[in-house]
């Protein structure tokens, strides 16, 4: 082995290209090829080691995680490669010259390269694009899973894989879902007949988005009418979900239920037609007396108006169901519109408890089906039965009082509930139905007296009056400025 040994020697040591003043040779090569694989074992260890780490000791999100494991990954391959060039013998400062040159015409062949590159530092480094987002990108959305240098790996929905050259990113316009808050608002477009009633209408898509339990309850989903069509009328259901990566799939989901609210209401989602309209021919005198004369087949049924959607023959609009309630008899259509959004409907079983005695109060109810019993549970007296129509709560929650009967259903029951603060919101924004909501509650003033909220007037230092009384209650509970 020694004598072999020997003998290779001069093959190692033997110069295969002289590069300035050195030499490079087997024995260089061998070892800078080993270098080389320690360079890269090293930097994949240190990318994982950085990543790991950084979770561990600060929790940080996989985005930043990965932007330092990657430029970590970059600088060791930096160091790698000038500890290579020093290994293989190769002075560095007689190679620049040689450097400028080649870089220059280096430099224009590879523009797209060097942009690609830069672009990639930028990503790495403003944060503004990190892997874990879900990105949009000219009609292609999917999850970044990896930013090189030169590209963007992107994984779509359907597990496929994009890979987008970094300048595409800096230079187009890209939506980032993720980048800040994960709660983002999604537009739906819907579009319905001519002559459906916004009431019912509002009603069935905001019904439809509080069924679907990806869409967020704050905030509350809203109801847009977005353009009138050549045959239909464009609303726009707009909702917050915080799970950006299932968009697509809350979307789908709610075009079923919004299908099937509108085949529980009645409504009808149009198609391109086109109305011809037919004038009646002149009668003659021949046909008013033997009813014989020229008229064209059928035309009583061409002429008969178009049907107009909405709720089946023999359902109470919500409309209807809300104009009941003496606070909102007087309301306007916008008005109706805002309690309608405001609002949600609730089922219920048989002998099931709505709200209990003593209960802070922070909803009222109106019952569109069904029925309830309204007792005291102390004494288990009955006080009433209400049926659709109907209405309760309302006192404790106008008045901030607590509960003072309980309500339990009789049969399968389904309820409008109006909550505190959609109240606050309607009556802070319209100083006319505060004052009318005011009126009625302080015409109930025996039903206010048995219930022992109206102050005795011996024990006043003022002659307060019992609608003074109310306002200042109503101002008090939902800082309004009601008679001021």
């Amino acid at each position: 082995m020694r004598e072999f040994w020997q003998n290779l020697t001069p093959w190692l040591d033997t110069p295969l290209l002289v590069l300035g003043n050195a030499s490079v040779t087997l024995r260089g090569l061998v070892a800078t090829g080993f270098v080389l694989v320690g360079t890269w074992a090293g930097a994949r260890f240190l990318r994982g080691l950085v990543s790991r780490s950084l979770h561990r000791a600060l929790g940080m999100e996989r985005g930043p995680r990965e932007a330092v494991a990657s430029i970590s990954y970059y600088v060791a391959w930096t160091v790698g490669a000038i500890v290579v060039l020093q290994t293989a013998g190769i002075d560095l400062s007689s190679l620049t010259v040689f450097a400028g040159v080649v870089g220059i015409g280096f430099g224009l062949g590879v523009q797209n390269l060097a942009s690609n590159f830069v672009s990639g530092l930028v990503l790495l480094f403003e944060q503004t694009i990190r892997v874990g987002d879900y990105i949009e990108l000219e009609g292609t959305a999917g999850t970044v899973e990896k930013i090189s240098i030169r590209s963007t790996l992107l994984r779509t929905v359907d597990d496929t894989f994009v890979i987008l050259p970094n300048q595409y990113l800096i230079q187009n316009q890209t939506i980032n879902w993720s980048y800040g808050s994960h709660e983002v608002r999604v537009h739906l477009e819907v579009g319905v007949a001519y002559g459906t009633d916004p009431l019912v209408l509002t009603e069935a898509l905001l019904a439809a988005a509080r069924s679907e339990p990806r869409v967020l309850s704050f905030p509350e989903p809203q109801v847009w009418l977005a353009d009138f069509g050549n045959n239909v009328l464009n609303f726009r259901l707009l909702f917050w979900i915080d799970r950006p990566r299932e968009a697509q799939p809350i979307r789908s989901a709610l075009r079923f239920q919004i299908e099937r609210e509108f085949r529980h209401r009645g409504i009808e989602i149009p198609f391109p037609q086109l109305d011809v309209h037919l004038h009646r021919p002149p009668v003659s005198k021949e046909s008013e007396t033997t009813g014989k004369g020229d008229r064209l087949p059928h035309l009583d049924r061409l002429m008969a108006p178009p049907k107009t959607t909405g709720l089946r023959p023999g359902r109470k609009s919500l409309r209807e169901l809300l104009q009941r309630a003496p606070y909102f008899e007087n309301c306007r259509e916008e008005e109706l519109l805002a309690l309608v959004a405001s609002g949600y409907r609730q089922n219920f079983s048989a002998q099931t408890y709505i709200c209990r005695e003593g209960e802070a109060s922070e909803t009222f109810y109106i019952i569109l089906s069904g029925s309830a019993e309204v007792f005291l549970e102390r004494t288990q007296h009955r006080i009433a039965v209400l049926n659709e129509g109907e209405f309760f709560g309302e006192m404790s929650v106008l008045l901030g009082l607590p509960r003072t009967a309980s309500v339990k259903t009789l049969e399968e029951t389904t309820v409008f509930v109006l909550a505190r603060p959609h109240l606050q919101r309607l009556l802070e924004n319209n100083a006319r139905l505060s004052e009318e909501v005011a009126q009625k509650i302080a015409e109930r003033q025996q039903v206010l007296q048995d219930l022992g909220i109206l102050p005795d007037p011996s024990d006043s230092k003022e002659d307060t009056t019992p609608l003074e009384w109310v306002r200042q209650r109503l101002n008090l509970i939902f800082g309004l400025q009601v008679g001021r």
